[in-house]
């Protein structure tokens, strides 16, 4: 979890398949290994985008090898 003055980040990751014949799917378990995944961001503005897009940038994430979806919130 980040905390940036009034924002409030939380990422999780769901747990990997369970091995069905396939390589299971690797388990992330640092920013830096969101490249070349997809992240659901909550949100009706690209502010949480942007700060998304902030956060991988402060671990050397480049944010165009992120595929980054918005998910509209209630």
């Amino acid at each position: 979890m980040a905390t940036l003055r009034k924002n409030l980040v939380v990422m999780w990751v769901p747990a990997p398949a369970k091995d069905q014949g396939k390589k299971a799917a690797a388990k992330i378990t640092k920013i830096v290994q969101l490249a070349g995944h997809r992240v659901g961001v909550i949100g009706r503005t690209e502010a949480n985008v942007n700060l998304l897009k902030l956060i991988l940038n402060q671990y050397g994430v480049d944010p165009a090898k992120v595929e980054i979806v918005s998910v509209a919130g209630q």
